[in-house]
Formats: structure tokens, C-alpha cells, sequence
């Protein structure tokens, strides 16, 4: 095992939306710096977690699992005898429980298995273990973590650039809300200490080095730890006590191989409706490869990288968001336009190079823009939820849509009809996917 040294840098001088229901929880992601300010000896360690808990996940109810039956429908955008139609069955578990009276412990995981129509393509089963890990209130102020732990980080919705630990840590896609891939990615093994005071909280983690593979192990029952824990980190967050309406953190982070990075989340809550976070990191990095060169670790320099946005809850209930996303690191527009006259053996390289970005939940190019349309209790009636976000590349003008619609039937049985369509060029980042459109209906029960 090995932990890197922690030092940090100083930073230098086209239908509408019309569903929503997930950012509406997650405008209590921004409270959360600011909630910890209301320290109480017997603080829960949990609550300086920077997402609150999922959706009808009470882990204090019921055994903890959840239960998913899909049908989906495919439009291909060139039909070469692939599946068109899949099925997807989906056990989710998630449970916490006590030690004592000064400790806890966490379990968290998630077994997939997808089936395609025709026979002939392969289907998929993987397991991932999000989290399990044990947690010990040694002093008052003092909390200390061991195991794997999903550590979220970031105030923006669409892209979380201060969200370090992302890279690689997500295993399967049945949705591309950035809110589910959090939400469901793998964590990773640490050991973290928190400390919360009248001043605000800190929080400290290090992760060790657990696996030296180059590759990933897809097996069904793989840990992931080349994920998660192929290089020694350390992770430093503090939270400082703001105003009721301000809440604040500042980051660092250091990775064997890789040099250290710096962010900071910023939220202010301007009136009960209106909401604006801004969320920052910087620090030296390689930039993105452009078509004619490729990237040697002499290429790295400083490159910032941003989500700002606004959420407003409306008086009818519907919280409208909207966001603007940019990774210096990215291409240009200019170096796009290259890379999209690529043919031959370039042109496999694209394809590498998308599936790399894809896989840490990068930028390919360096602007987007991003909305989110969320109404819970919907059109007035309680059982239901409809959700909806877009995703556009500002360099090519192609886009990434998801809507959701959400009935509880009561506490246990939950009916969706989930919908994507990506759209733009055929050489543009989303329209150059392989699939135009999907329709799922999906079954979910909580036992």
C-alpha cells in the first residue's frame, strides 16, 4: 500500500424539457456544508456526506432491497442485425445498521444482469459493490471511516469537476443521469477522518493502492479495486462555517502519477426559490489529444475546469435548472472539427478516445451547456414524478436528452417509462452514437 504525499498548488492569477423529478432532491445536495454549521456532539458522521440519502432508500425500514424488471426498446442508427429490444433485471441493496453504541457499519450493493432480443449478442451480469465500510464516533467531534465508501463530491448537477474519486468508478449505465451514475458508481477503499466543530468540518481521506492491473476485470463478480484503488490518493475537504445562506468547501487532492488538484464548491441560496453554486478545480493536467498529436506528460500545465449554474423552484413546484459546464483540458472547437474529418485508423482512435472520456466522465470538448426540469407531485397528485434533463455540446451543436415519468403506486411499488434520444450531426459527439433512441418501461419494488 502506498499513499501519496499530500501537497497543494496555488491556482493561477430540439423539443423542450418538459419532465423532472431528481433535482429537486438534489438542491439539498448545496445544504450540505451549510447544515453541518448546526453541530450537535451526537452528529450523525453520514450527514458530511455531500448527497443526501437516495429516494426511498430508509435504511431503517424494510430489508433494504430493491427490486428492478425493464423492457426496452432500441433505435438503431444503423441496424447491422444488433438487438433492437433488451430486458434488464436489477437487485439493489442497501442497508446500515449499529455497533454498539458509538458505532456503524454501511453495506451498499448492486447485481445487474441485461438480455438482449436476438439471441446472438451477449448479454451482461455485474455485480458492484458500492460501499461497506465501518464507522466509529471516537471523540464528540470525531469520526472515523474504514472500508469502501462512495465519497461524493460537488454542488453542480450535470458535471462535477471536484468529484476526483468518478474516474472509472462506474460499471454499468441503465441511465445517464449524472444523479444515478453517483448514486450507483463503485467506491473506493479508504480510510477517512472527519471532524466537525462550531467553525465548520474537515474531512480527510486516504486511499491506498490495491491493484497494479492496466485493464478492467468485467467479470461478474470483479471488486473493481483497478477502479477505484489503482493508485495511493489522499483527499482534503474543509468546510468553514459560512452564513445560513452560504455554504462553502475548499479541496485538495494528490494521486500517485498525477499532480495535485485544487477546487472549491461555493452555493448561495439568493432568495427560498433561487439557488446559484459554482463549483471549481484546477491544477496541472495533460489536455485532451488532438488528432495530428498525441499527449506526453511534458504537455501538462495548469487547465481550470467549471460548472456554474442557478436552480428555481417555481410556485407550482417545478424546479428549473440550468448550467454551464467547461474543462480547459478539452478540445477546442477547432481540434473537433479536426478529429471529425478523421477517417481510417484515426477514426478508431476517436473511438478509443470517447470511450476513455466516457469512462472518467470527462469533457470532450470544452463547453456544454445543461438543463434540468424536475416537478415532483406532479400536475398536483402525489405518486407522481417527472424528470428530464438535456446534456448539449456548445462546439457541434448535438445534444443528449433523458425524460422520466415516475408513478408510486404506494410505499413499495414504484411503474416508470423512461425515454433518450440523442441528437445532432452524424459526426458530432451525440449523433454519432450508435443508438438515436430508447424507450424503457421498468417495474421497481422495495422489500
Amino acid at each position: 500500500m502506498r499513499f501519496p504525499f499530500l501537497s497543494l498548488l496555488p491556482p493561477p492569477g430540439a423539443a423542450a424539457v418538459r419532465r423532472g423529478a431528481a433535482a429537486s432532491a438534489l438542491l439539498l445536495v448545496a445544504w450540505s456544508a451549510a447544515t453541518a454549521q448546526d453541530v450537535s456532539p451526537t452528529l450523525d458522521p453520514l450527514a458530511l456526506g455531500v448527497e443526501v440519502s437516495p429516494p426511498n432508500a430508509d435504511p431503517g425500514e424494510g430489508l433494504g432491497l430493491k427490486l428492478e424488471a425493464w423492457a426496452q426498446t432500441m433505435d438503431l442508427r444503423q441496424a447491422q442485425g444488433g438487438a433492437d429490444r433488451l430486458g434488464r433485471a436489477v437487485l439493489d441493496f442497501r442497508r446500515e445498521g449499529s455497533i454498539g453504541s458509538d458505532g456503524r457499519w454501511v453495506l451498499s450493493d448492486r447485481l445487474e444482469a441485461v438480455e438482449y432480443s436476438d439471441g446472438g449478442t451477449d448479454g451482461m451480469r455485474r455485480n458492484a459493490l458500492r460501499e461497506a465500510y465501518f464507522s466509529v464516533q471516537a471523540t464528540p467531534s470525531w469520526y472515523v471511516d474504514a472500508g469502501r465508501i462512495n465519497l461524493r463530491q460537488g454542488v453542480a448537477l450535470g458535471y462535477n469537476p471536484t468529484d476526483y474519486l468518478r474516474e472509472n468508478a462506474v460499471v454499468m449505465r441503465s441511465s445517464q443521469n449524472p444523479a444515478a451514475l453517483r448514486e450507483n458508481r463503485l467506491g473506493a477503499v479508504m480510510l477517512r477522518a472527519q471532524w466537525l466543530d462550531e467553525l465548520g468540518s474537515a474531512q480527510l481521506a486516504l486511499l491506498p493502492q490495491l491493484s497494479e492491473t492496466d485493464h478492467f476485470d468485467d467479470g461478474t463478480w470483479a471488486l473493481g479495486l483497478e477502479r477505484t484503488n489503482r493508485h495511493g490518493a489522499a483527499l482534503l475537504r474543509l468546510s468553514p462555517r459560512t452564513g445560513e445562506r452560504w455554504a462553502l468547501d475548499l479541496t485538495g487532492y494528490a494521486r500517485e502519477g498525477a499532480a495535485p488538484q485544487v477546487g472549491s464548491n461555493l452555493s448561495w441560496t439568493a432568495t427560498d426559490a433561487l439557488l446559484f453554486q459554482v463549483e471549481w478545480t484546477g491544477g496541472q493536467r495533460a489536455p485532451v489529444p488532438t488528432l495530428n498529436a498525441g499527449t506526453t506528460s511534458g504537455d501538462e500545465r495548469w487547465f481550470n475546469r467549471l460548472a456554474a449554474g442557478a436552480s428555481w423552484t417555481t410556485p407550482l413546484g417545478l424546479v428549473l435548472s440550468l448550467e454551464q459546464h467547461y474543462a480547459g483540458d478539452a478540445l477546442t472547437e477547432a481540434e473537433w472539427e479536426d478529429w471529425r474529418a478523421a477517417t481510417g485508423p484515426a477514426a478508431g482512435r476517436l473511438g478509443a478516445l470517447r470511450q476513455d472520456l466516457q469512462e472518467r466522465q470527462d469533457l470532450l470538448t470544452r463547453r456544454y451547456g445543461f438543463a434540468r426540469l424536475a416537478w415532483d407531485r406532479a400536475f398536483g397528485l402525489a405518486s407522481l414524478d417527472l424528470s428530464a434533463f438535456v446534456r448539449r455540446n456548445a462546439a457541434d451543436g448535438s445534444a443528449f436528452w433523458q425524460a422520466e415519468a415516475v408513478w408510486h403506486a404506494d410505499e413499495r411499488w414504484d411503474l416508470g417509462l423512461q425515454h433518450t434520444r440523442s441528437t445532432g450531426a452524424g459526426d458530432s459527439e451525440f449523433g454519432a452514437a450508435p443508438t438515436r433512441a430508447t424507450l424503457g418501461l421498468y417495474l421497481r419494488c422495495f422489500l
